[in-house]
This record gives C-alpha cells, sequence and structure tokens, in this order.
C-alpha cells in the first residue's frame, strides 16, 4: 500500500526504495542504482539458458506458484515496476528478468503475464 501512495503522490523515486528494501526482505536483492550493460547481458543470457528449448505449451504447463514469498515479491515487483520503466529503466528490465526466473523456477502466477510481455518487449529492441 506505501508503495501505491508513494507513487500517486509523483514520488516514485521513494516508491522504488521502499519496493526494494522489501524485496530484500524477501530475499530478492536488487542494485539501488541501474545494473551495468554487462550484468543486464549476464542476466539476459541466464534467462535464454532457462527457456531454452521450452514451448510456450510447457511454459504454460509449469505448476502453480505456491511459495507464499515468490509470491509476495512478484506482487511487489508488479506494483513497481511501472514506476521503474519510467525513472530507472535498466532497473525495470532487470525486475522483468527476475519476474521471469521466479515464474521458472518457482511456477505461473497471475503476474506471470506481466513478467513475459516486459521480457518480450525489452528483447524486441
Amino acid at each position: 500500500m506505501q508503495i501505491y501512495a508513494l507513487g500517486s503522490r509523483n514520488n516514485q523515486i521513494e516508491a522504488i526504495h521502499i519496493a526494494l528494501e522489501a524485496l530484500d526482505n524477501l530475499g530478492e536483492r536488487f542494485p539501488r542504482n541501474n545494473p551495468s550493460s554487462l550484468r543486464l547481458t549476464w542476466e539476459l543470457f541466464k534467462i535464454k539458458r532457462l527457456l531454452r528449448g521450452m514451448s510456450d505449451a510447457e511454459v504454460l504447463k509449469l505448476p502453480r506458484m505456491k511459495d507464499a514469498r515468490k509470491l509476495a515479491a512478484m506482487k511487489i515487483m508488479n506494483h513497481v515496476l511501472l514506476y521503474m520503466v519510467y525513472t530507472k529503466p535498466p532497473l525495470s528490465f532487470l525486475l522483468s528478468l527476475r519476474m521471469v526466473k521466479l515464474t521458472i523456477k518457482h511456477g505461473l502466477c497471475a503476474i506471470s503475464a506481466v513478467a513475459f510481455v516486459m521480457f518480450a518487449s525489452a528483447i524486441s529492441r
């Protein structure tokens, strides 16, 4: 709720800060500043490796995400993603990659679709 409140008051940077702290507490660590292009390239490589050989049908057959901490992290990432797109685009790309990784490793949830849309959008540029 605090993330939404800050964002709605045009304080996206503070909303991002609060979200990153919450994600740290859930075991999902992110840099506070924009990641380097080398880091983004490496993270993209790892996601492509995870997805290699998986068809769309296989992705859709992944089990449901059940880990409450991972679900909470996905929700927080979803809440803050748009703020990052406008204020910290490289960090938003890293965030979307993490959302895809969590989906592949821990299962599908309602927010997984957002993760794949952001991932597809980023790699199509």
